[in-house]
């Protein structure tokens, strides 16, 4: 039988906890004897369905976070931007925006540290509107402009510095709290 590490333990635990999975369940997806599963439960008190109240309270609260911005789309941009607004002003009263603030710096920090490319920091960095051009309106006329379009695609093909690690370091200093 294969020693599992403490991580495959931790998991093991929450998928009995969280998921409430069998023991016997558990020990064949996780590749031991379900005796062992069953004397690592008891030696550090497994409880099974623990949490799950946590998970279907973080559902209702997903699904009507979902409800209120789609209820939200359906106003004028006005309109949410001042509701947002309104939003972080109230989380920063109650002094939960900075733990929010801190946990969407930490998952930018994750996405950053996968970029490699400095196309897929372009692509990143890029908001939806930058990404395709508006519609033109009726009775509109394109003109082009060859000269700034030679530019661009000699731009383009000019090798760009990667603002990566500056970046990056910006993202620590404000998990640092600087």
């Amino acid at each position: 039988m294969p020693r599992l590490t403490s991580d495959q333990w931790e998991q093991a635990r929450a998928e009995y906890e969280v998921r409430g999975l069998p023991l016997l369940q558990i020990a064949d997806r996780i590749g031991v004897d379900v005796a062992a599963v069953h004397r690592k439960s008891k030696k550090e008190a497994w409880v099974k369905g623990k949490s799950q109240s946590l998970v279907e309270r973080k559902v209702t609260a997903v699904k009507e976070l979902l409800s209120v911005d789609a209820e939200s789309q359906k106003l004028p941009l006005t309109f949410r931007h001042t509701i947002d607004t309104v939003v972080r002003e109230q989380l920063e009263e109650a002094g939960e925006l900075s733990s929010f603030s801190r946990a969407i710096i930490r998952k930018g920090h994750e996405i950053l540290r996968k970029i490699e490319k400095a196309d897929e920091w372009e692509t990143m960095t890029r908001g939806k509107r930058n990404l395709s051009p508006p519609a033109p309106a009726k009775g509109d006329t394109t003109t082009v402009n060859v000269q700034a379009n030679a530019q661009a695609a000699a731009a383009a093909q000019e090798p760009r510095p990667r603002p990566l690690p500056e970046a990056i370091e910006t993202m620590r200093r404000l998990l640092r709290g600087e």
